[in-house]
């Protein structure tokens, strides 16, 4: 099919500005326009006063709560609400229960997928234990992209590095949580006044930087290639520019919220904004936002965690941590860019590219642009549409979120996936 975008604004991200123009489709991909061609399209579609951009990638997400095991039929209709709200890339997780290490699981969840493209994230270890490495060459074959133990750390170093020398061996990437487990374990809030007022564990920042230098110390050691996801602290931010000055092969993302709650969202225990890693303090957020406008933090990531809404009626610290982010994902992103255009002249291009073609560039895949030659997976935005949050309206299993009645300028219209239209 053959398919004419027209005056619509170009956002592409290996471009330096935006851009007014034409976007022409044929057979899923996007062609370069040509005067001396008579271009017939099937389909004209008018995006005046609309972006063109290219389709959300999610570097942390999830299709099933945590602990649980897997559901397909669950998993399939929360694969579906992530097209519909815009992604076309998903890198899933292992844990105990879900953890990528079966070549039966992998292939049937791959399979089921479409459109999104799914990312299985391999087991470090066998069975997610941290006790014996996996074969990564069969993973691998099998359709994972990367390497992880999700949010359970491996204890023993020896381990560790072992899988580390042999990944690097391989040029694979392994993604880390950095967390220190005994000083985060049964902590359920940032370290500071709201948790003591509160009588909440504390999770203290070193649980989180103590690990990550840990991490780089044998990332320097062994060569690998390494991406960080989650970081929560202005220290952390810290961390990764001087590693990354090092020159290590690296590079790190936030979770959306951290760029726009602290602590003090909690209230009077609001287990809606119960995460992990924990909120922190407006140092931390102010330190995430100049990590990312100074590239030392690459990515954004919606930390999405499709919950039930029982898993939040408990008192705060015995609630599961998580978010139902993706229907808000793309606002939010879109709203930290407001807000720091305030103070800082921002590239648009290069803002979209930290949550479009640089997740992709990390996991090695491609696309995430709207050059010729590229597939056609784009979303149309208006970005002068202001209205309210309303989370009943969430095409996610879980719609409970911490945003609701938020104000927003910015609306997801049409979606395409290889030159298809996405049916909400």
């Amino acid at each position: 099919m053959k398919i004419k975008i027209i005056n619509g604004t170009i956002i592409c991200p290996t471009e330096n500005a935006p851009r007014q123009g034409n976007l022409l489709i044929d057979s899923g991909k996007i062609i370069a326009e040509n005067p001396l061609v008579d271009f017939q399209p099937d389909q004209v579609i008018d995006a005046k006063n609309k972006w063109i951009i290219p389709t959300l990638v999610d570097l942390k997400g999830r299709i099933h709560p945590p602990g649980s095991y897997i559901k397909f039929d669950n998993g399939i209709k929360e694969l579906t609400a992530y097209s519909q709200t815009g992604f076309s890339h998903l890198a899933c997780f292992p844990n105990q229960f879900h953890c990528f290490d079966k070549l039966a699981t992998i292939s049937k969840l791959t399979q089921t997928s479409l459109p999104i493209t799914l990312a299985p994230i391999g087991a470090l270890t066998v069975d997610n234990l941290g006790e014996q490495l996996n074969d990564y060459q069969a993973l691998q074959q099998a359709g994972c992209i990367a390497f992880s133990s999700g949010l359970k750390p491996i204890p023993d170093l020896t381990i560790l590095r072992s899988a580390y020398e042999l990944l690097a061996s391989m040029n694979y990437l392994v993604i880390i949580s950095p967390q220190d487990y005994s000083l985060s374990k049964n902590g359920c809030a940032h370290e500071g006044k709201i948790a003591t007022r509160l009588g909440l564990k504390p999770i203290p920042r070193m649980a989180e930087t103590l690990s990550l230098v840990q991490h780089l110390s044998l990332i320097e050691a062994t060569g690998v290639r390494a991406h960080f996801t989650g970081l929560s602290s202005h220290e952390s931010v810290d961390i990764m520019r001087h590693y990354k000055n090092k020159g290590l092969n690296i590079s790190c993302d936030v979770a959306i919220a951290h760029l726009h709650l602290t602590d003090v969202d909690i209230g009077e225990f609001n287990t809606l904004c119960h995460v992990n890693p924990p909120l922190r303090d407006s140092q931390d957020l102010l330190g995430l936002k100049k990590g990312l406008l100074e590239g030392v933090i690459d990515a954004i990531s919606s930390d999405h965690c499709p919950l039930d809404p029982s898993h939040k009626l408990a008192p705060f610290e015995e609630t599961i941590p998580g978010m139902s982010m993706m229907d808000s994902f793309l606002k939010l992103c879109l709203k930290t860019y407001d807000d720091l255009s305030l103070d800082q002249k921002i590239p648009l291009n290069h803002w979209v590219a930290k949550f479009t073609l640089r997740p992709l560039t990390i996991l090695g895949l491609r696309g995430g642009t709207l050059q010729p030659n590229d597939m056609a997976n784009l979303l149309l935005v208006n970005p002068h549409h202001e209205h309210s949050l309303d989370s009943a309206q969430f095409l996610a299993g879980f719609k409970q979120s911490p945003f609701e009645q938020w104000p927003f300028s910015h609306q997801l219209g049409e979606i395409m996936m290889n030159g298809q239209w996405v049916a909400s």
